[in-house]
């Protein structure tokens, strides 16, 4: 990314900004599929048990566990963008 000009900063802003967007990529397919499989689980089991208790939907738990998975993804960020900002890019350019 130096080599097109960025600046440190902007190098640790673009991993950043890759990490949140696989973060949230995954959220927004997995937590719709989590919910249909738990739901269509919880009801075949509900049924076998005898049981007529409607499946609940934990709103505050998903947002927390939504903010927590972009906060961890980030701080895992950190170790590789840092060191891309510290590459030194003429090394890694130059032809052997």
């Amino acid at each position: 990314m130096q080599a097109v000009g960025f600046s440190g900063r902007q190098v640790l802003g673009s991993v950043g900004v890759q990490a949140t967007t696989i973060a949230l990529v995954g959220l927004v397919a997995g937590i719709p599929l989590g919910l249909a499989i738990g739901r269509t689980g919880w009801r075949l089991t509900a049924t076998a048990l005898g049981v007529a208790a409607p499946p609940a939907l934990p709103w505050l738990g998903l947002i927390t566990i939504s903010l927590l998975t972009v906060l961890a993804v980030n701080l895992l960020a950190l170790g590789p963008g840092w060191r891309a900002h510290r590459a030194r890019l003429a090394p890694a350019l130059r032809a052997e």
